[in-house]
């Protein structure tokens, strides 16, 4: 993925097809707006990690909050471990 980007080196180009699926799968492989922004030129980085921001929130990816149950399901758990993932589609508590 890091390399797509680099060769397209604009994220206009990277996001022209399928952009909510590409992006999706960027957050996914664990990469940042930060890097991102690196990864397609734009500069300086935190304005460019902004508008790869943006552009992430307008195409509707935004992670979701996953629950993990450190009781096996034996008892209810008192105590919530949580993390947010890109990979899931809704939140695990509300």
């Amino acid at each position: 993925m890091r390399n797509a980007c680099m060769e397209c080196g604009d994220i206009d180009k990277v996001l022209a097809t399928n952009g909510e699926d590409r992006m999706r799968s960027l957050k996914i492989a664990g990469f940042s707006d930060r890097q991102i922004a690196s990864y397609t030129n734009l500069l300086p980085l935190q304005e460019g990690a902004a508008k790869v921001r943006a552009i992430r929130k307008s195409l509707g990816v935004k992670p979701c909050v996953k629950q993990i149950d450190t009781l096996a399901a034996e008892f209810p758990a008192e105590t919530n471990y949580l993390y947010m993932t890109y990979s899931g589609n809704q939140d695990d508590v509300s």
